[in-house]
């Protein structure tokens, strides 16, 4: 469920994707290891979000989840209306909710560093005894940064070709109101 397979069925762009549908379409997917996904609305981004989380959570993954635009309240409310047990899943350790710039902007945005951060926590997910890792990732962290736009996509890219076969699966979110019509292509590129 790439962008190119990215689809609307209504014209209104308030309206909420149905959590059920959501997470059906990952289940009949062939997701690949790294979703570009754009929205225009934050509540649009939550459900996909949260079904995302769900998936991945059945397919035996750990999840980390880094938010920016949304506080870790809305998250939570999100998670929970998707039906997941977000109090247990953090006990347990299969989710943890923490601050994209806290990540990757750690006294500034470094990708060698994001890199074998992402290498170590898929590497600590699969000891632990899950399948992998999956990511869910508010990207207006960007925004935060005194590094370009192309700088972020090229860590992106980077991170791709570095480990082709690593376990883990990303969900970048990058908001229509916040991404230009260049970054956005730029971003699908």
């Amino acid at each position: 469920m790439g962008p190119e397979a990215t689809s609307r069925t209504s014209d209104s762009p308030d309206e909420v994707p149905e959590p059920g549908r959501m997470l059906s379409e990952f289940r009949n997917s062939d997701l690949c290891r790294h979703i570009a996904f754009f929205y225009d609305s934050l509540d649009a981004q939550l459900a996909v979000s949260a079904a995302f989380v769900k998936h991945e959570f059945q397919r035996d993954r750990r999840v980390l989840y880094l938010y920016d635009d949304n506080g870790v309240a809305d998250i939570t409310v999100a998670l929970r209306a998707a039906e997941i047990d977000v109090e247990r899943r953090l006990a347990d350790g299969d989710l943890r909710i923490e601050d994209a710039a806290d990540v990757y902007l750690d006294g500034d945005f470094d990708p060698d560093s994001m890199i074998e951060s992402l290498d170590d926590a898929t590497a600590a997910a699969l000891d632990a005894g899950y399948s992998g890792l999956s990511v869910a990732g508010e990207n207006t962290w960007c925004f935060h940064t005194e590094r370009s736009f192309d700088h972020v996509l090229d860590f992106e890219s980077q991170f791709d070709a570095h480990a082709p076969d690593l376990p883990i699966t990303t969900l970048c979110q990058y908001s229509l109101d916040r991404f230009d019509q260049r970054s956005i292509g730029k971003a699908l590129w």
